[in-house]
């Protein structure tokens, strides 16, 4: 059987490192087998490639649109607070009359 190209280059004393990165490579197990039966040693990790990642794929969709709710909720916050100061006073007044 013929050797794996990127462990006979692991074999000559160098490493093939990965430059993308995203949820589902690690989700599905890819990387664990590319580590292991193909002799990949390492990802590369900056800035560009996880917004290569997020941007490409819809595996990020759900945590992207929970963060945008939590920030919407800490917007409308003051303006709740308003409004129960003016419903309190409404109460208020009517147990006065």
């Amino acid at each position: 059987m013929e050797q794996n190209k990127i462990k006979a280059i692991k074999d000559c004393g160098q490493s093939i490192w990965l430059d993308f990165f995203d949820r589902q490579i690690m989700n599905t197990g890819k990387l664990k087998k590319l580590i292991e039966d193909d002799g990949i040693r390492g990802v590369t990790a900056n800035p560009s490639i996880f917004e290569k990642a997020i941007n490409s794929s819809s595996d990020y969709e759900k945590k992207e649109q929970k963060a945008e709710g939590a920030e919407k909720k800490q917007e409308q916050k003051p303006h709740q607070k308003k409004e129960k100061k003016r419903r309190r006073k409404k109460i208020r007044s009517a147990c006065i009359l």
